[in-house]
């Protein structure tokens, strides 16, 4: 038997039959395909990593537009939500802080902020929260080592995609209305 090993190891790649090169090109396509499969994965993960500093610098830009009196945070402090981890509480202090910073310099400029949440504070805490629930959900989920179904996602990763969607347009509902309080602050300034 060991002979035969090691015969087996010393043949040569010509000597190699149409199953066993069958096997060593599928080897290369399935290496192909993987690394394909990567670089979509890191190219979805850029995007979505420029979509949230786009995101980010459209709140940053409103609260730049808050009158300084009225700042109850500098305005930079919003770039602290790029820090993985340190933005699921930080979102619990930034968001309304530049909601309450608008809000106050509206109010000064004596501006009708056309409903209760003009300013998006009831978007920004419930994001806030959403992303706390996802993230709990999440560490439930790796702790339990909930089993995908049937090769799929478990009811559980299901359950985060669709919290994860409506966190998500809660942000986009917070990112729109911080927007708009700062063109009514600017518009008045004209």
């Amino acid at each position: 038997m060991i002979e035969l090993l090691a015969t087996a190891t010393q043949q040569s790649p010509q000597a190699m039959n149409a199953a066993e090169m069958g096997a060593a090109e599928m080897g290369g396509f399935a290496g192909a395909v993987m690394g394909g499969f990567f670089a979509i994965i890191i190219v979805i993960g850029l995007a979505i990593l420029a979509l949230g500093i786009v995101l980010l610098w459209l709140i940053y830009d409103a609260a730049k537009a808050a009158s300084p009196q009225h700042q109850t945070m500098n305005p930079s402090m919003v770039w602290l939500l790029l820090i993985p981890f340190w933005n699921v509480y930080w979102n619990f202090k930034a968001l309304p802080a530049v909601t309450k910073s608008l809000s106050a310099t509206l109010r000064d400029k004596g501006i009708d902020q056309q409903g209760k949440d003009a300013s998006g504070l009831l978007a920004g805490k419930i994001f806030a929260w959403t992303v706390v629930f996802m993230s709990i959900i999440e560490v439930i989920s790796w702790i339990t080592h909930a089993p995908p179904a049937q090769g799929g996602l478990s009811d559980v990763q299901h359950g985060i995609g669709w919290i994860g969607f409506f966190a998500f347009a809660f942000y986009l509902d917070y990112v729109i209305k911080v927007s708009k309080a700062k063109k009514l602050i600017l518009s008045a300034e004209n």
